[in-house]
């Protein structure tokens, strides 16, 4: 079992950052948990590892798998 596996959406704070990258081409774009909970097919007790396989790169030529990697609260974050 990996970190991902273990991890309920609902164990990261609210106001933390996923960062979202694919795995083909790397557009990488960021979001909360609380604007993935928002997703009406998501709710608080789904697993970080059953979101990746849920998402597929923003890029309509690419469509690749993504990986999620959540990281610290937005005010936490320096520059």
């Amino acid at each position: 079992m990996t970190f991902k596996c273990d991890t309920p959406l609902s164990d990261l704070p609210e106001s933390g950052r996923i960062q979202i990258r694919c795995t083909k081409c790397g557009l990488m774009r960021q979001t909360t948990p609380r604007d993935l909970m928002r997703v009406g097919r998501f709710n608080a007790n789904i697993k970080l590892d059953q979101l990746e396989r849920a998402f597929e790169c923003d890029r309509q030529v690419c469509r690749s798998p993504v990986t999620f990697t959540p990281f610290g609260a937005i005010g936490t974050l320096t520059a």
